[in-house]
């Protein structure tokens, strides 16, 4: 893992079946494992001519970080207390591969749903930061344009339950209305209606 460039899916495989014992996930994120994973991940984002292997790679790697954050707390608390993490895992909403943003907003909604307390301003900032690089209008935009105009049920799906955990998370009305209102003006209620249609 220290290495990126020498990440291959056979490494991922291994690491799978390893991660299934909860004494090797807990020794795994104490060398600093789950933030290689993360760094592999966003390597293979920051490439300028991707391949279907490195869009695989990051997929791979995604699913074995939510296997770690389901099987042991620790792990889920390690991102939400490594901002770093969330920033790095953030730059991949942009991916050309459905499959890596979908299971980025799955993890980032674990996020905001089991650590509403401690995860809810880290992943606002890191929509933030992605925007300032992107150069978004709103840190929203590319998440908006996604579930605009990405196909398929469990992408918008996803996106939804995202959302809903975005708006619902603030203890605080007026930062829960900034987030819905900051929504609606890029679309949300159109699109909520277009849903509504096509069931």
């Amino acid at each position: 893992l220290k290495n990126p460039k020498k990440m291959q899916l056979d490494n991922i495989q291994s690491l799978k079946v390893e991660i299934n014992s909860p004494p090797w996930a807990d020794e795994f994120r104490e060398k600093g494992g789950i933030y290689e994973i993360i760094n592999v991940i966003n390597y293979h984002e920051q490439v300028k001519h991707k391949s279907a292997e490195n869009g695989e790679i990051q997929s791979q790697l995604l699913q074995l970080l939510q296997q770690l954050i389901t099987l042991r707390d620790s792990c889920l608390d390690y991102i939400v207390n490594t901002p770093r993490c969330i920033d790095l895992l953030t730059f991949s909403i942009g991916s050309p591969f459905p499959n890596v943003k979908l299971l980025v907003y799955s993890i980032l909604s674990t996020v905001l749903l089991k650590r509403s307390e401690e995860g809810y301003k880290p992943v606002l900032n890191s929509f933030e930061f992605y925007a300032y690089r992107v150069q978004d209008v709103s840190k929203f935009s590319t998440m908006m344009n996604t579930l605009k105009h990405e196909e398929g049920e469990a992408m918008k799906r996803t996106l939804l339950e995202f959302i809903n955990c975005l708006i619902s998370t603030p203890e605080e009305l007026d930062d829960r209305m900034e987030v819905r209102n900051e929504l609606l003006r890029l679309g949300l209620e159109n699109v909520m209606a277009e849903l509504r249609d096509d069931e």
